[in-house]
């Protein structure tokens, strides 16, 4: 289990600081692809949770989505 803390900014407030505890090959397959795409897990929480309070449909699927299986050599 990996920590990471995270800088969240919702519709441009304040910044704030949390912690969150996430699989441990999932972030890691995150970190080789975010280099990849250029792209960064403050960018994806952030944008996760706009479309969470404002798309139904994402937040159905963020709900019954249970498959967290790890494609790659690692597993």
């Amino acid at each position: 289990m990996i920590y990471v803390y995270v800088y969240v900014n919702i519709y441009n407030m304040a910044l704030k600081l949390t912690s969150v505890k996430l699989e441990e090959r999932l972030f890691e397959d995150f970190k080789v692809a975010s280099i990849r795409q250029k792209f960064n897990l403050q960018k994806l929480v952030n944008r996760s949770i706009h479309l969470y309070l404002t798309n139904e449909e994402f937040a159905k699927t963020l709900h019954t989505h249970t498959d967290l299986t790890v494609s790659g050599s690692g597993l």
